[in-house]
């Protein structure tokens, strides 16, 4: 091989290793933009979640099983 091959394998593989470089980094900035992106959506529900469970906490059960019942006074 003479030094001309050995400097163009050199520079080939510098390149393959850059290029990889950049494909790791990418896909870990998408991972990570796909995951807050996914926490967020989280803690949306979760806040409806607590919504929808303050105006359960709210329902008068007893009052509403009289009422289907027809034992409860007007």
């Amino acid at each position: 091989m003479t030094r001309g091959e050995g400097l163009m394998w050199i520079r080939m593989l510098g390149v393959a290793l850059v290029g990889m470089i950049v494909v790791v980094l990418w896909g870990a900035w998408y991972l990570w933009r796909r995951f807050t992106r996914m926490t967020e959506s989280l803690e949306q529900l979760t806040a409806r979640l607590g919504e929808v469970g303050e105006v359960a906490e709210q329902i008068d059960l007893e009052g509403l099983q009289q009422s289907v019942d027809g034992s409860a006074s007007p």
